[in-house]
């Protein structure tokens, strides 16, 4: 299970509530961040192990739905890139 720890502009922007985690393995938990530019939002999250980033860019105010998927689909990418390497 993927783990995201939300700033607060984030949790803010997605409107949703935090929630409690038990103990978990840090590969799997992301920390989120998200800024605004040109208004655009543009999310970025970060790997608590590894430190690897990924960006998620040019998501519109309607679309933070779409957030999931564009995550896995970059992760998923990322990953690819990595094997063929």
């Amino acid at each position: 299970m993927l783990i995201f720890k939300a700033t607060k502009d984030t949790l803010k922007d997605l409107k949703i509530q935090p929630g409690t985690v038990g103990k978990s393995d840090l590969f799997f938990c992301w920390h989120v961040n998200i800024f605004n530019l040109y208004r655009k939002k543009h999310y970025v999250f970060m790997n608590d192990l590894t430190r690897l980033s990924l960006t998620v860019t040019g998501i519109r105010s309607g679309q933070n739905q779409k957030l999931k998927e564009l995550f896995l689909n970059g992760l998923d990418g990322i990953i690819d890139l990595s094997i063929r390497l």
